[in-house]
């Protein structure tokens, strides 16, 4: 069997492969066939035509960003009424079932337990399931989102709230197209350009939406870290238990508050984080430690589709286009 896993390993390997190139191929005639657009139609038209076609592409775009932004906003509204119900039954029944799991996976074993601690909450043994006290607590809240999550995320990155309103955004630039020869060509060079911008932010929710969705556990894990390491230095397994569900009892409230205000400040982010500005995502400190770097920061969506598509409309329908040795208006 492993000679034949391993051919059809490399034959999948050889697919993508080929499937990436394919991509940077047409992604880069496409790129090309929008400038030659571009140049060519920008000899096209009257000054006048031009004007009233950017005024109406301008008022779409004003109208569908803003239905982009509804969308959006009600689905984050949806995961802060789900988050507040995983919260309330974590600050009422987690202290009961962290115990029953500490005594169940842990027990008396002293080498084990002081190894959980020691390794803030993760334990990984020679045979049997992983110990993961972090990931028990948050639990709560992920056992809430988990099915929404999925909906507004899917894996084939086409439909929902985010992938899914941001690929029915449309200038509807071929139908205009359609009615105006004149500057057919100029609105070729904008959809290609609409394209860009919506295959842009696609990608960058993808790479995102891990880090969304761990931040819980990664909230959990951080409010911990000081019960851990005071638990680790008590020598009799009773006292680290003790001393690390003392912590758990007086940190429980403020541990799945900020957990849940952390994870709607990622939503958020998603959609209103600007480039540039400075901002990242909250750090989470585990044992002196980053737990997680920040990925580069994220355009805002909505800021995003606005200002590449008004850049394109400017470029092509307002300001003069100029190649080598000629000015194009």
């Amino acid at each position: 069997m492993a000679p034949e896993l391993n051919e059809i390993s490399g034959l999948k390997d050889f697919v993508q492969n080929l499937n990436d190139q394919r991509k940077h191929v047409k992604s880069y005639v496409c790129s090309a066939y929008s400038v030659l657009a571009l140049m060519m139609g920008a000899r096209s038209g009257n000054a006048q035509q031009k004007t009233a076609l950017y005024e109406t592409l301008r008022l779409r775009g004003i109208t569908q960003i803003a239905d982009i932004e509804s969308k959006m906003n009600k689905e984050i509204q949806s995961f802060e009424e789900r988050l507040t119900e995983g919260v309330n039954k974590a600050k009422a029944e987690c202290v009961k079932v962290l115990e029953e799991k500490i005594e169940k996976e842990i027990g008396s074993a002293f080498t084990k337990c002081r190894s959980v601690v020691k390794k803030y909450g993760e334990h990984t043994p020679q045979s049997g399931e992983q110990i993961n006290l972090n990931t028990a607590l948050s639990s709560f809240l992920t056992d809430k989102i988990d099915r929404r999550f999925r909906n507004s995320f899917p894996n084939s990155g086409k439909s929902g709230p985010f992938y899914g309103s941001i690929s029915a955004f449309s200038l509807d630039c071929e139908q205009l197209s359609n009615n105006s020869d004149e500057v057919g060509l100029l609105l070729k060079f904008l959809k290609n350009e609409e394209e860009k911008v919506k295959t842009k932010l696609c990608r960058e929710i993808r790479e995102r939406k891990k880090q969304v969705y761990n931040i819980l556990t990664e909230t959990v894990k951080e409010k911990l870290t000081k019960g851990y390491e005071d638990a680790a230095r008590q020598r009799k397994v009773k006292m680290m238990k003790a001393k690390f569900m003392e912590h758990v009892e007086t940190r429980k409230d403020l541990m799945f508050d900020e957990a849940k205000s952390n994870m709607l400040k990622e939503l958020i982010k998603l959609k209103e984080q600007r480039a540039g500005n400075g901002q990242s995502r909250p750090e989470v400190q585990v044992g002196g430690q980053q737990a997680s770097q920040s990925s580069r920061e994220q355009d805002d969506i909505m800021k995003t589709i606005h200002d590449d598509l008004e850049r394109a409309m400017h470029v092509s329908l307002k300001k003069e286009t100029t190649v080598p040795g000629k000015t194009l208006t």
